[in-house]
């Protein structure tokens, strides 16, 4: 067995099985979630999830997700107007508004989440243990040095 595998076999099947993964959540969903949010909005849904406060400001969430903050508006305005995020000023900072998911969104986000771990399990049931323990690891590490790419920290 080969130790290397070309860099370039690895960013296309990278690519190729994240594309897949879309689309069996575009076919898989059950009907009630369907068409109720795109991976897009729910990236923006999970930015305010995982805010410790659980609501952020629009700026917050284009810096976590590497998009402009119109980009985010914009997705921020669809989830608004279905019900699945909500607006509020802030009390500190009357100009500022906080962004927030609504009992809905919150529903919407934990049957997605429920979907996707059940995906991933489905997924990762033929690999073993330790091979599941490596992949997580290199995901993490390839996660890692895009956020210090993006953060400008060079490696020494």
């Amino acid at each position: 067995m080969k130790n290397n595998i070309d860099a370039e076999k690895i960013w296309k099947m990278l690519f190729k099985t994240t594309g897949s993964i879309h689309d069996v959540h575009n076919r898989s969903m059950p009907d009630k979630l369907r068409n109720r949010a795109t991976l897009a909005q729910l990236k923006v849904m999970g930015s305010v999830l995982s805010s410790p406060s659980g609501e952020v400001k629009v700026k917050d969430i284009a810096d976590e997700l590497g998009i402009t903050p119109g980009g985010v508006s914009q997705a921020v305005d669809k989830l608004v107007k279905a019900g699945m995020l909500e607006r509020r000023l802030l009390e500190s900072d009357r100009r500022a508004v906080s962004i927030s998911l609504s009992e809905k969104g919150s529903t919407i986000r934990t049957q997605t989440d429920v979907f996707f771990t059940a995906l991933t399990a489905r997924l990762l049931k033929n690999i073993p243990p330790e091979n599941q323990v490596i992949f997580y690891n290199v995901l993490e590490t390839m996660l890692t040095e895009l956020e210090n790419e993006k953060n400008g920290i060079k490696k020494k």
